[in-house]
């Protein structure tokens, strides 16, 4: 053990005996990885050896030399240190295939504007009987909601995966299939229609292990409450039964009625909701389903 830049570094010596002198030093390793008492430790694993361990120590160094007088005995040295400024897509091997990796998830946050419909008035407003701290829609003193909607700024969470591909035409096929959908079923405990598929990148071709690759990078943004619009339910005009009608109100001063000056709310059968009531939303899916089940992350 070394203390070296207050970290601490372990090493240990593994003889290694075999029946076969012509495996290379590779197969050696990787068969000592699944032998005991003793076995030596796999790439990354963290340090525990002789009841000592280091969680923050991991195997990343390891050497290996054939005995010189008897080719059946190898002597491995494993070197345990702390990960500096890698992230977990370094921890693979040259010899592994980049098309069997797991993929690798991090998150970001998207900032969207929502409409703000009800608050809290900290003033009593005793023309319309409304006590304050009222929870309700957001109204002037005459009970009239403001023309130009208020809106506020949401942070959402989006799920990050990176996965490897062999062809930018699996690539595109995904992006063909789930661009601007939403989950048909349950999607990493969000309920159907609360995921939204981003988009998908692909990086610029890699080769490793003998094969050419892309690396593609999902967004999927989530919200719970899904992603429908929610429209307001008002208009100029309501129905009668059968019959559309202009929406009016009483003149006080010729005591006729007149058209409305503004909207009014209406009821989902369409009627004209009662005074004094708040009216209704329609709710509103503008994106297919998909399954996102088989995005494979």
């Amino acid at each position: 053990m070394q203390l070296v830049n207050r970290e601490f570094v372990y090493s240990a010596k593994y003889v290694i005996k075999t029946d076969d002198r012509s495996m290379t030093g590779h197969q050696v390793l990787s068969g000592a990885t699944l032998v005991g008492p003793h076995p030596f430790p796999s790439y990354y694993a963290t340090f525990v050896l002789f009841g000592d361990s280091d969680a923050n120590a991991f195997m990343k160094q390891p050497t290996i030399d054939q005995d010189e007088e008897n080719g059946s005995v190898w002597v491995a040295t494993a070197t345990w240190s702390p990960i500096k400024g890698e992230e977990e897509s370094d921890e693979h091997t040259s010899r592994e295939d980049p098309l069997l990796r797991p993929v690798i998830y991090s998150r970001e946050w998207e900032e969207i504007q929502i409409p703000v419909e009800k608050g809290w008035n900290k003033e009593e407003l005793p023309g319309i009987e409304r006590d304050a701290e009222t929870l309700g829609p957001i109204e002037n003193a005459a009970g009239q909601e403001p023309s130009t909607p208020i809106m506020k700024s949401k942070r959402i969470p989006v799920m990050i995966a990176e996965k490897n591909y062999a062809t930018l035409a699996e690539i595109d096929a995904i992006e063909q299939t789930y661009g601007d959908t939403l989950n048909n079923a349950t999607y990493a405990t969000y309920a159907k229609g609360e995921c939204c598929f981003r988009g998908i990148n692909a990086s610029k071709p890699k080769y490793e292990g003998g094969k050419r690759y892309y690396t593609g990078t999902i967004r999927v943004a989530c919200q719970r409450g899904g992603w429908d619009y929610e429209m307001v339910n008002r208009g100029w005009k309501y129905l009668d039964g059968d019959e559309l009608k202009e929406a009016q109100v009483l003149d006080p001063t010729t005591n006729e009625k007149v058209p409305v000056a503004e909207p009014v709310n209406l009821e989902l059968d369409g009627s004209e909701t009662p005074a004094g009531q708040t009216g209704k939303i329609i709710n509103y899916r503008h994106r297919p389903y998909t399954n996102f089940g088989a995005l494979g992350v």
